[in-house]
């Protein structure tokens, strides 16, 4: 998520860019010519090794990843990927040395393949346009398609989408932006520090998203390769898109406006798995779940018995409306589990803004 210096914080994902090294990408990440003499890297065959490990040893369980990420972005490929890990911090990548270090602390309760997707993005959309992905006003493009990969290598795309069309929608109501504040991303977004704001990313995915449902894929794959040979989003538009800039943002800010965020009534409860009060509950469930009765925002108010195997970092949106805490170990026996959905200063709430009043939950197993 985060070029060379930051990345990845909480819902996923995040990322600031050391532009001082922009010079050395368009050449440093695949063999490809200096920017300053190609505009973007020629495309080269897959490299027999994807991905390896600190110690050069490869990766071939993590080869379906490239894959998926190869049909996307076509024959335009990084070379190797070098995985390192982290013990803390925010996830990362680093084209100049095709590496992604992933942080251990911001995976706990998270798949490792999405994440990897995610920054493995970055190397890609580097390399497919020269370098000019990790400047300053590409940022937002750069994250945004990262998300994408993210969540299709998940599996959770449809809900993904709603989250963060439905979150970007509200937030432009609240307070209206447009392409020039995205492409000033370190404004925008932050650098990467605890007071970043991580909800950048899904406004970011909010335009792939648009120029996807109008264009389709090719078109949108086309308009990153436009923006690494002209190092400008209004001539890049105007090329891959044959649209101006204004008229694409414009288009775009309506397609966010015609979002569907229903009414912002209070939100319930329609079931609780296991039940409140419940007693007997097994010991060997996998997860626990609550579904609600509108479409949800993406941010997560729990308080959990993290120490007594339910906890908070566990926990994502199955569905829309379906939250799921995993359980990575038998819950106690005979023992009670007291857990609230939400808390005084942080509500869990749907997409059009309706509030979930505090709601304690509470079962016994077996």
């Amino acid at each position: 998520m985060l070029s060379l210096v930051t990345k990845l914080g909480s819902h996923a994902r995040r990322s600031t860019t050391a532009t001082t090294t922009a010079a050395l990408l368009g050449w440093a990440i695949g063999g490809c010519a200096h920017p300053a003499a190609v505009p973007r890297c020629a495309e080269t065959p897959a490299p027999t090794a994807r991905y390896v490990d600190a110690d050069g040893n490869t990766l071939e369980r993590y080869d379906d990843l490239w894959r998926q990420l190869a049909r996307f972005y076509g024959a335009t490929q990084p070379g190797a990927i070098a995985v390192h890990f982290a013990p803390g911090g925010p996830s990362r990548f680093d084209a100049a040395q095709a590496t992604v270090t992933l942080s251990l602390g911001a995976l706990r309760g998270r798949s490792l393949r999405p994440v990897l997707a995610h920054e493995s993005s970055h190397l890609f959309l580097a390399a497919l346009t020269g370098g000019a992905s990790t400047l300053e006003g590409f940022r937002f493009v750069d994250e945004g398609v990262a998300s994408l990969l993210e969540h299709q290598v998940a599996a959770d795309e449809a809900v993904w989408k709603v989250q963060a069309l439905g979150g970007t929608a509200e937030r432009l109501r609240a307070a209206p932006f447009g392409l020039a504040e995205l492409q000033r991303w370190s404004a925008f977004f932050g650098d990467g520090g605890e007071r970043s704001d991580y909800g950048a990313y899904d406004v970011g995915a909010s335009f792939v998203l648009f120029v996807r449902a109008e264009h389709g894929d090719a078109r949108l794959v086309e308009l990153l390769r436009a923006i690494g040979a002209t190092r400008s989003l209004d001539a890049a538009s105007r090329q891959a898109l044959g649209r101006p800039l204004a008229e694409l943002e414009a288009a775009w800010l309506a397609y966010l406006r015609r979002v569907d965020l229903g009414a912002a009534g209070p939100v319930h409860v329609l079931e609780l798995r296991p039940a409140n009060d419940e007693h007997g509950a097994p010991t060997d469930l996998r997860e626990i779940t609550v579904t609600f009765d509108a479409d949800m925002a993406p941010s997560l108010c729990l308080s959990t018995p993290c120490q007594e195997g339910v906890c908070h970092d566990h926990a994502r949106w199955k569905t829309p409306r379906t939250l799921a805490i995993g359980v990575d170990h038998p819950l106690l026996p005979h023992h009670a589990y007291r857990l609230a959905l939400g808390w005084q200063s942080c509500r869990l709430k749907s997409l059009a803004g309706g509030e979930l009043p505090l709601t304690e939950w509470r079962f016994e197993t077996r």
